[in-house]
């Protein structure tokens, strides 16, 4: 059957005017259909997205929909490609489907034929906070933007939320007196005037020290930022990637703060399962990034999803295993890769399936991403109490 330009503009005329949000399903599947059911050969919402081809949920009016593709040949690469010109529609999320534009009894049942391809859209859950829409894949500020500002600084932090970063990467302590700051190392001898552990100074100590003038001078009197002073500065549908530089008292005290300033929805705790575990018991559902790192990355990425992670984080100086990010995405855990510098690289991480890259040089790898189809974030700032 021919694929008619009157299908194709009615569909496209369809897919831009569906709005975005943050909820709901999208599975897509190519290969032969038998009687309706779900085809044998899997194309994941993982690798729509890859493309940049669709958002993984969307609304029409107050119905929460489901989104399935069926294509029954897959040698029609004309065909495909103009299928995947709608997807590029749909995530542009430009205008929104009113209600008075599509009938709720039509919902249930919605179905678009375009010559070999079918579109069925169903109703799904119901949405939590649809008014924020968390990025799907993107560059994460590793430390901020640590490249050109102080690491783990609210200056940092505040130049990857103007650069229009998806993600951010933060690193938290304790303090002698046991409150939560940014900090890498185990001393502050590298990124501050001062000299010791941070588990044995104080919160005032720390905050008396110079955390900016190391870096340039520009940034003299930089202070080191609480958890909650980083919190306060950062946006709403930013992922926030909290690495836990310490035991189970800093998970369970972080998690608390998480969950007091309402960010849970966006942020998750890059730790081992010890930790993991002492966070489960203050939060059950908290998101957690797996960072026991075992022998080989096929082991790390089982005893990720024998932990229940939502996140995994493949280090760069280490075999990676990519070939594995289907059997990931079965699981619904998003990949994470430190650290990547390069343009060309980043590219291919994305190709791969890889979800957030985490960078040092922000702007740099920001630009390449948006050649690769990756829009900058446009920062959702939390509402006043």
């Amino acid at each position: 059957m021919a694929v008619s330009n009157a299908n194709l503009t009615n569909l496209e005329s369809l897919a831009s005017r569906v709005a975005g949000s943050r909820n709901a399903r999208v599975c897509g599947y190519r290969g032969k259909c038998d009687s309706g059911r779900r085809l044998e050969q899997k194309v994941t919402s993982r690798s729509i997205r890859r493309h940049g081809y669709l958002p993984p949920d969307f609304r029409i009016g107050q119905v929460q929909v489901s989104l399935f593709v069926f294509v029954d040949d897959s040698s029609n690469h004309e065909h495909i490609a103009r299928i995947e010109s709608v997807y590029r529609l749909l995530r542009k999320k430009q205008m929104s489907l009113k209600e008075s534009l599509m009938p709720s009894w039509i919902l249930p049942r919605l179905v678009v034929l375009v010559g070999h391809c079918v579109l069925f859209i169903a109703p799904g859950g119901s949405a939590e906070r649809d008014d924020i829409t968390l990025p799907q894949w993107g560059v994460c500020a590793h430390r901020g933007a640590s490249a050109t500002h102080p690491e783990n600084t609210v200056a940092a932090l505040l130049e990857a939320v103007r650069l229009g970063a998806q993600m951010v990467e933060i690193d938290l302590a304790l303090s002698r007196d046991r409150q939560i700051v940014l900090m890498h190392d185990a001393t502050v001898d590298r990124t501050t005037n001062g000299h010791g552990r941070v588990e044995d100074l104080s919160l005032s100590e720390l905050q008396e020290l110079d955390a900016g003038a190391w870096k340039s001078p520009q940034f003299r009197g930089e202070r080191v930022p609480t958890f909650h002073e980083a919190l306060a500065v950062l946006p709403m549908n930013i992922w926030i990637n909290v690495h836990l530089k310490g035991d189970e008292e800093l998970a369970r005290e972080a998690a608390r703060q998480l969950a007091t300033n309402r960010r849970l929805q966006q942020s998750f705790l890059a730790c081992d399962q010890k930790s993991a575990a002492a966070a489960r018991d203050v939060v059950a559902d908290i998101a957690i990034c797996n960072m026991d790192r075992l022998l080989t990355s096929e082991q790390y990425v089982r005893a990720t999803i024998d932990s229940r992670a939502k996140f995994i984080q493949f280090l760069g100086s280490r075999p990676t295993a990519l070939d594995q990010i289907g059997l990931l995405d079965e699981h619904q855990i998003r990949v994470n890769y430190c650290c990547c510098n390069s343009p060309e690289k980043l590219l291919e991480l994305f190709d791969a399936g890889v979800d957030f890259v985490l960078v040092d040089s922000l702007e740099e790898m920001l630009r390449a991403a948006e050649q690769g189809g990756v829009e900058r974030l446009k920062p959702v700032k939390r509402d006043k109490q």
